[in-house]
């Protein structure tokens, strides 16, 4: 689903900014998927993270679904004892089926064999970056965009390199500008994780790489959130409803929160697809994460002085003071 609304995937040479719940429980989901979809299809990865441990993060990835999900939807559904003539209309809307896309299951973990066959690099790595002097007030911010770098020279994912790699690089940051990041609500903090994520886009630009980070956005006020999503090609955002006023919404029961779309890139068309007015919902199962477009039930509730029905004059049985 995910996909689809995005125009068919994560566009090549763009960067994602997912702005995490207040737990980054479910953003965390997200970029676990992002990662296994890279596996399966063969995929480099780079992966850096201060609040988890990457290669932790890379051992419960979600196992890939082998079975096609597609037939279990065709399956023959009860007829309906309506009207026949509706007996043969699809009961949803026809479904586009992607074949690149691939399904998971959350509740198993991903082969070892699958990752052992495909590039993974981690950060941080071993040597100390503390001391390390660049265009940054933070040295985390200045050793990961130098690693980042050096990945996709050394791999070959540089457009500009002759001997350019034909694979495609999947880069993941978790948790960027929260405070085990070395980062604070300062305004150089501020300037620093504005200055990085605008690097790394102009980064991405002339390789064959995409990547998506996660921002406790939560963490940092309202101006300074809107210059992280100008900064960023495709900026997504989860709302969890627990601990909120909408947890206990009946109507919102089925749902764990709104998944709202702030900001889709304009590549290789005229105009991007920003469906603003439109609300989804997501929600998480125990093998799947789901994303649906949000269908509010008609409010069937009328209360007893909404029943009653107007009368007037000696048409009416009950006794009214304007009557006579």
């Amino acid at each position: 689903m995910l996909d689809k609304l995005l125009g068919d995937g994560f566009p090549v040479g763009t960067v994602t900014l997912l702005e995490e719940d207040i737990h980054a429980t479910y953003a965390r989901i997200i970029l676990k998927y992002f990662l296994a979809e890279g596996a399966v299809n063969k995929h480099a990865i780079f992966l850096a993270s201060q609040e988890l441990e990457p290669k932790e993060v890379l051992a419960h990835l979600p196992a890939l679904v082998k079975e096609d999900v597609s037939e279990l939807k065709n399956s023959p559904a009860e007829k309906m004892k309506i009207a026949f003539r509706y007996s043969n209309l699809p009961m949803n809307e026809p479904s586009v089926r992607h074949e690149f896309g691939h399904y998971f299951d959350l509740s198993s973990r991903m082969s070892q064999e699958i990752l052992e066959e495909i590039n993974i690099r981690c950060w941080p790595r071993e040597n100390d970056f503390k001391n390390k002097r660049g265009y940054f007030k933070n040295p985390a911010y200045q050793d990961l965009l130098e690693s980042i770098k050096e990945e996709i020279k050394s791999g070959g994912y540089s457009l500009s390199d002759c001997h350019s790699n034909s694979n495609l690089l999947k880069i993941g940051i978790h948790g960027l500008g929260s405070p085990l990041w070395m980062s604070n609500c300062t305004k150089e903090s501020v300037n620093d994780l504005n200055k990085f994520l605008y690097c790394l886009r102009a980064l991405l630009k002339s390789a064959l790489a995409v990547a998506v980070v996660t921002v406790p956005t939560h963490l940092y006020d309202k101006p300074t959130v809107n210059k992280y999503r100008n900064t960023s090609d495709i900026s997504l955002r989860l709302q969890a409803l627990a601990g909120t006023e909408l947890e206990h919404n009946k109507y919102l029961a089925d749902y764990h929160g709104y998944f709202h779309i702030d900001k889709i890139s304009a590549i290789n068309t005229f105009a991007s697809k920003c469906g603003s007015s439109i609300e989804y919902m997501f929600k998480l199962r125990r093998k799947k994460f789901i994303i649906e477009l949000l269908h509010l039930p008609p409010d069937l509730e009328v209360s007893e002085s909404k029943n009653a029905t107007p009368t007037l004059g000696c048409a009416s049985n009950a006794t009214h003071l304007l009557e006579f």
